[in-house]
């Protein structure tokens, strides 16, 4: 990852920090974060220099951190490329958002692991503690899924 602080890194660091919907880190090969955007300041209150050169675990629950949550989606991406998940993450004030999480693992030209590209997006909830709109419901592949209203439409 060390090869993205270069000149043409930079360019393409200022063009992801534009993104605006959905946090993006660059991870080392640890999982401890390199780079973090504006969006993901934005989402999860860590400012760079709160988070750079600190494990991506930080974002989960500790009952999360606890049961090897974060080591289980590192070790998905590194073995098959890339890993998406969705639950609830912790924000620096402590407060919990809905979040889809995709981490892709990122090689070398001789196949040798870099690190990952972590992309984070916030669902929309109904409110204060209740469960996410569309978080869980962007997860699930295979099946047809319909919001209905009281009535049935």
């Amino acid at each position: 990852m060390a090869r993205l602080a270069d000149a043409d890194g930079a360019s393409l660091w200022r063009v992801v920090d534009a993104v605006s919907d959905r946090g993006v880190a660059l991870l080392d090969e640890n999982g401890k974060v390199v780079r973090w955007n504006a969006s993901a300041q934005r989402i999860t209150g860590y400012a760079p220099a709160d988070i750079v050169g600190r494990g991506f675990g930080q974002l989960f629950d500790e009952e999360d951190r606890r049961g090897g949550t974060p080591d289980a989606a590192l070790d998905a991406a590194r073995r098959d490329g890339r890993h998406e998940s969705a639950g609830w993450r912790r924000r620096k004030d402590g407060s919990r958002f809905w979040a889809t999480v995709t981490l892709e693992r990122t090689r070398d030209e001789s196949g040798a692991l870099l690190g990952y590209v972590a992309t984070m997006r916030e669902a929309e909830a109904y409110g204060s503690g209740a469960e996410p709109r569309l978080g869980l419901l962007e997860s699930i592949t295979g099946y047809a899924i319909m919001m209905l209203d009281p009535n049935g439409i």
